[in-house]
């Protein structure tokens, strides 16, 4: 490795880190972190038939938000294994929601 890249590299690490950090404590002190126990924000999408879903709809069940593209081959792969786990566990419920 060239002696220049070796800075510039740790340099990005130390930056990502302290975005990272920065956001987790606005986060934390605004409210809008995640701690156990507490419900996750609302927020409100609509499915392919046009109709409303939000976050309530779920209550009371673990709910897996993930996050997939069209264009992506490892999120279409997955998805036959995430209507598996669904299927397997009644108090799961699996959102896909499509980035494309």
């Amino acid at each position: 490795m060239r002696n220049w890249l070796i800075p510039i590299v740790l340099a990005a690490v130390c930056a990502g880190a302290y975005i990272v950090a920065r956001h987790h404590r606005r986060a934390t002190l605004s409210g809008t972190g995640s701690r156990p126990g507490q419900l996750a924000p609302e927020f409100s999408l609509q499915d392919l038939a046009g109709q409303t879903v939000t976050l309530a709809n779920y209550r009371g069940k673990v709910v897996l938000l993930n996050f997939w593209a069209t264009w992506c081959e490892p999120c279409r792969q997955e998805i036959p294994a995430l209507v598996q786990l669904q299927s397997n566990h009644r108090h799961l419920q699996i959102l896909g929601i499509s980035l494309d």
